[in-house]
């Protein structure tokens, strides 16, 4: 019988500590995720006016930026999950010739403005993270 409560006890910390764990690396990448758009929201916001989708998407439009940084903006476009943003992504998709692997460095990723497109239509598990955005 005490070998049997010993089971369960190490069963019931076991299960305790990987629920810990699991919290922790969800609260680590949400964070990562949170300060990544945060990051790239004020720096579109330093050069262009508005909001941060606005910003953004100026940003992107903008000759004055490479493509990896314009990469950046259009994930952190993604993580937004603006509806706004459909339009905008949809024509950007037309002039990327669509590539099997992104090339950061070439053109913007078409993988990307895919997952932006799809969050933009669709939400995702982060946008909640942006409601106060304008305090930014």
């Amino acid at each position: 019988m005490v070998m049997k409560n010993n089971c369960f006890r190490l069963l019931k910390y076991g299960i305790l500590a990987a629920l810990v764990l699991f919290a922790i690396f969800v609260i680590v990448t949400f964070s990562s995720i949170y300060f990544g758009v945060k990051e790239a929201c004020l720096l579109a916001k330093s050069e262009f006016p508005g909001d941060c989708q606005t910003a953004l998407v100026q940003y992107i439009e903008s000759k004055n930026h490479t493509i990896r940084e314009k990469n950046t903006a259009i994930w952190a476009l993604g993580q937004l999950a603006d509806t706004r943003s459909v339009e905008f992504l949809e024509e950007l998709e037309d002039l990327i010739p669509p590539s099997e692997k992104c090339q950061h460095d070439k053109h913007p990723c078409s993988y990307e403005i895919q997952k932006a497109l799809k969050w933009s239509r669709n939400g995702n598990m982060t946008s909640w993270m942006y409601r106060n955005q304008d305090k930014w």
